[in-house]
Formats: structure tokens, C-alpha cells, sequence
């Protein structure tokens, strides 16, 4: 423990000496070294305390409603495939049919199907594409990756919660 005395004696030394204190902890901020300390530190401490963490945001983002709108506009434009998988994720919680989506399902699939629609071929860059399970959800088709397929707009929505065999019957393609 350090004494009142000796407080006093540093604080002292460091009004006198404020140019090189300055100087000093200018030097040390610009090392990497730090810098990598200070981050792992922080990291640390935010990982310990999520409460302080999540309640320091809340706070700002009170304060700074602006930001936290651009912020937010920002983020959605950036992320949208990321929120919609997250959206999917989210139903497939609340209906109870298990199984979580992988972030980079869409980019996958549309290498696989090499940018077409998995039911009618056309180009999905052209129309748009939907996530569509294959055995519908409604069904009790599983979040999973292997029961996902990318498909357009218009055949999505024609398929709806019908059985995959069914529809693909429907539609000329299965005898």
C-alpha cells in the first residue's frame, strides 16, 4: 500500500513534470506492444462484465439516437443475407422443428446450383431467390442445410407448404 504521503509526493513530481509524463505515455500508447495489451485487456474485462458492457450501450445508444439509427441502417444493408438466415433461424425456434442454418448456406447453394433455380432453371441473379426448405417446415421439415434450396420468387411461392413429390408432379417434371 502506498501512503497518503507518498500520493502526495508523486502527484507532486508529476505536475512538475507534466511535459515528459505527456511525452511518456504518448510513446507507450503508439508501441504495438501495448496496443495488443490494451485490447486483450479490454477483451477480457467485456467478457467479465456483460452486464456493465450491455447497459454502457444501452446508455449511449439512449443518448445518441442518431448514430443509432445510421448505425442500424448501416448494419442491414451490409448484412442482409445474415439477417435473413437469422429470421429463418428464428421461426424454425419458435415452431420447434430443430436445426440452425449455416451463415454461408445461400453462397453455397448458389454455386452448387450454379445460380439457377433448383425447380424451373432460371437465372436466380435475374429474379431474385427465396430460401426454400424442401420438405416444407409446415411439414416438419428440419432447419437443416441438407433440406435447403434456393429457388425464385415465383416457384417459392407456387410450392408454398406442399410436398415436395406432389408439386414437382403438379408441375410436369416427375412422372
Amino acid at each position: 500500500m502506498v501512503s497518503e504521503e507518498r500520493k502526495k509526493q508523486m502527484a507532486a513530481w508529476r505536475e512538475a513534470n507534466i511535459e515528459y509524463v505527456k511525452a511518456y505515455f504518448k510513446a507507450r500508447r503508439a508501441s504495438s506492444d501495448y496496443k495488443e495489451k490494451f485490447k486483450e485487456y479490454h477483451a477480457t474485462w467485456r467478457a467479465a462484465n456483460p452486464r456493465k458492457v450491455k447497459a454502457y450501450l444501452k446508455a449511449f445508444e439512449a443518448a445518441n439516437p442518431e448514430w443509432k439509427k445510421e448505425w442500424s441502417a448501416k448494419y442491414r444493408a451490409e448484412n442482409k443475407e445474415r439477417l435473413r438466415i437469422g429470421c429463418i433461424n428464428r421461426r424454425a425456434v419458435q415452431k420447434k422443428n430443430g436445426g440452425k442454418l449455416s451463415a454461408d448456406i445461400s453462397d453455397r447453394l448458389l454455386i452448387i446450383q450454379k445460380g439457377k433455380c433448383s425447380i424451373c432453371k432460371t437465372k436466380l441473379k435475374t429474379t431474385g431467390y427465396h430460401i426454400d426448405h424442401i420438405i416444407p417446415s409446415a411439414r416438419g421439415g428440419k432447419n437443416e442445410d441438407s433440406n435447403i434450396q434456393l429457388t425464385c420468387p415465383k416457384c417459392n411461392l407456387k410450392k408454398n407448404s406442399k410436398d415436395p413429390i406432389r408439386f414437382m408432379q403438379e408441375q410436369g417434371y416427375l412422372l
